[in-house]
């Protein structure tokens, strides 16, 4: 995916299109004699030149996909990163991207047109602070002001459905694009487009690192300067307001989900375990044991209690003193108390 993960291993080039479409069908023709499921990911239709070609398949349990790679294109080189296996066919290299079936629609709708996918999930980042990705649309839930990751709840795995969430047409989507700019410009055309998400200064050291690499993030960011009077900036909100909003619009799309249930549940757990921690520490602050001991000590006093349900609640119901008293009977440590 980029056309640059063989360099140095064996020797490719940029394709010309019609040369490109040949190779594809001779792919294919092997593909369709080794795979359940595949398809080649679309791209802009005017693009006349090719430095690679990403190709979608269901991964299936106890299946090898490098044998079988290795069995079909006997290529000079290939190399596995995640569930991408990028190989040469002929010059060209080739990623096969390895998914799920239950993540192979919305997977096929994110790498489809040339970054698309990824500029579409900045509106839902933005707008709901919601994660869209090849798995399906989520909610990161966080605690301790948004610094800590406690789960993500997952939302649909329907790019249709996904699609009309975040304000697109994806029948408009699914016939695909003649050139890059027609692509931007659909992008654009949500009500919950906003220029100023796309920024780097908005986006995290991590997004910001690899967007700057992408060259057709580069070329939307030209777009949207050259467009900037013609498209909106949307008003700034708290994380708060984008939360309930969130809640608001997934319980009116995707009320199966029970987005709000259970991010209340899980936030309330995750509290939990956090005040249930900071009393132990607090009641055993006076044995005199190292960091290291304390978090040896500490497992084994989980464990005793049994599930992390049960590890809150048997703790935020005891005094110090029990604490410290139960904490010293599950544990050996040599340290006079």
């Amino acid at each position: 995916m980029g056309g640059r993960a063989l360099i140095g291993l064996t020797e490719t080039r940029r394709y010309a299109k019609d040369e490109f479409l040949v190779l594809c069908n001779k792919i294919e023709e092997k593909l369709r004699k080794e795979t359940k499921r595949y398809e080649l990911v679309p791209w802009i239709r005017s693009k006349e030149s090719f430095g690679d070609l990403d190709i979608l398949a269901v991964s299936t349990a106890g299946i090898d996909n490098r044998k079988i790679i290795e069995k079909v294109f006997a290529p000079k080189a290939l190399i596995h990163n995640g569930g991408v296996f990028s190989f040469n066919v002929e010059e060209l290299q080739v990623d096969l991207i390895c998914v799920k079936e239950e993540d192979f629609e919305t997977a096929l709708a994110y790498f489809s047109h040339n970054d698309a996918g990824n500029l579409l999930g900045r509106v839902a980042k933005d707008r709901w602070d919601l994660k869209l990705g090849h798995q399906g649309l989520s909610y990161p839930v966080r605690i301790n002001d948004n610094t800590h990751l406690i789960k993500e709840v997952p939302i649909s795995k329907n790019p249709e459905r996904i699609w009309e969430f975040c304000g697109y047409n994806f029948e408009n989507f699914k016939k695909g694009f003649e050139t890059l700019h027609e692509m931007f410009w659909y992008i654009c055309g949500s009500e919950f487009f906003n220029r100023e998400s796309y920024d780097y200064a908005a986006l995290n050291h991590k997004n910001r690192t690899r967007n700057r690499k992408r060259e057709n993030y580069r070329k939307f960011l030209e777009f949207l300067e050259e467009n900037k009077d013609k498209l909106k900036a949307a008003p700034q909100r708290t994380e708060e307001e984008k939360k309930e909003l969130m809640f608001k619009r997934c319980t009116q799309y995707f009320p199966e989900a029970k987005v709000k249930e259970i991010t209340k549940e899980l936030t309330e757990k995750a509290k939990a375990h956090q005040e249930a921690r900071t009393k132990i520490l607090e009641a055993v602050k006076d044995l005199n044991l190292s960091q290291k001991e304390v978090g040896e000590a500490m497992s084994k006093y989980r464990k005793d209690c049994g599930t992390n349900e049960e590890f809150s609640d048997k703790t935020l119901k005891l005094t110090n003193s029990e604490i410290k008293e139960r904490f010293k009977k599950v544990n050996i440590v040599d340290k006079e108390y």
